[in-house]
Parts: C-alpha cells; structure tokens; sequence
C-alpha cells in the first residue's frame, strides 16, 4: 500500500475565490468527478486516543471511519476506512460494506455498527472492537485532477452532528461551520512538483482535521 503527501489549505468564503481563479486561470487542474455530498462517522475509543493522537501531533497515528456518500436509501454501499498517518506521509485502508434494507433511513448508529461487523471478515471486524461513534461530519466535495497525477478536492458546507449508539442516520446536523477545506493529494514522487507549484502562490498549508474541527463544535475540545 503506497503512503502519499496531504497538504491541506483552510481558506473562508472570501479568500477561496482567490484559490478558484488561481486554478481557473494558471494551474493545469480540470474536474475530474461530479460533486457529492461526502458523510463519516468517527470512531474513537473511551479515552479519545485517536482524537489526542491527531491533537498533540503523533508521527504515528490511526483513525477510523464509516463513511457514505450523498443521501441515505433503501441499498446503500458504506466503507470502513482506517486512516494511518505514518511521519508524513498518510494510508488508507478501504472495506466496502453494502447494507440492503427497506428501512435504512430508520437504522440508528448501532445497527449500522452491527450490520457492519455482520458483513466484514473476522480479521477485518475485529477492528472495530473498543470503538464508540463520536461523531458526524457531513460536506459537499469538489474533485480536480491534473495531468502529472496531483489531485485536489474542496470541501465545503461543512455541518457535524453529536450521536450515541441510538442515534438515527437521518438526524438534522445542528453544528456548521463556515471553513472551505482544500487538499493536495500526491505520491513522493511528485513532491518537488508540488512545493514548485506552490513556491508561486501565497497559499500555504497548514494542519487541520475534520474530526477535530467537529470536537471542537461539539465543546469537547478547544480547536481553532
């Protein structure tokens, strides 16, 4: 499994327009795939290991996901994802669970827990034990790809939501917050590339997380 670069940008409603005319205008980034709307539900331990992992800065560190795209219905596909993040570089392993059922929009987070156990292979599941949903975070995603291979998303309207094991995967979020988040994504071999792209822009990276961000709406952090 090959570990790649993750630069990420956090810009407001009124700065992001100056990284679209950037693109628009002098970088070789096309769309590559339709938006949608992407959805995770973290999981950590009872003492937030991954969250204080990520928060303090560990080279190396996990953390795990159920995600889905766009709107809950009747079939709906879902990956177990576990995020490592090795020194700089970031892996991601990726477990399809599909879930066939008539009342999927009535599933609360323990159902889907269950079922996702039910459909994963021991060595796989496993994984799971020792882990509590915290929370969701929900957003719209942008793709853009160029020619060399560098991939960027955008990530905008972003809302998050507190959950236990009963809540409904249907619930309305109730926490937003107004950052647009961009990501370089890239393997080692083009670094240079990258740092020669962005030595002609003033855009610089800085570290950010989502499930942090979401900690950090929900008070059980402090997180800027």
């Amino acid at each position: 499994m090959e570990g790649r670069n993750e630069l990420k940008f956090v810009f407001n409603i009124n700065k992001i327009c100056h990284f679209y005319s950037w693109m628009n205008n002098t970088s070789k980034l096309n769309k590559k795939f339709p938006d949608r709307v992407v959805n995770s539900l973290y999981l950590d331990d009872i003492n937030f290991e991954s969250a204080k992992d990520n928060l303090i800065g560990i080279s190396k560190r996990r953390k795990y996901r159920i995600r889905w795209y766009n709107e809950i219905s009747n079939k709906k596909k879902f990956f177990f994802e576990i995020k490592k993040k090795i020194n700089k570089l970031s892996f991601k392993e990726v477990y399809p669970i599909l879930i066939n059922d008539d009342n999927l929009n009535l599933f609360t987070v323990k159902d889907l827990l269950e079922k996702s156990v039910q459909y994963l292979d021991i060595k796989q599941s496993i994984q799971l034990k020792g882990l509590y949903p915290t929370l969701v975070c929900s957003y719209k995603r942008q793709y853009f790809e160029d020619i060399d291979g560098l991939r960027v998303t955008i990530d905008y309207d972003l809302s998050f939501l507190e959950i236990s094991k009963y809540s409904k995967l249907g619930n309305n979020f109730s926490h937003k917050s107004d950052k647009i988040i961009v990501e370089f994504k890239f393997p080692e071999a083009l670094k240079k590339y990258v740092h020669e792209i962005l030595y002609t822009t003033y855009f610089r990276p800085i570290r950010n997380s989502k499930y942090l961000l979401g900690l950090g709406k929900l008070g059980r952090i402090s997180y800027i």
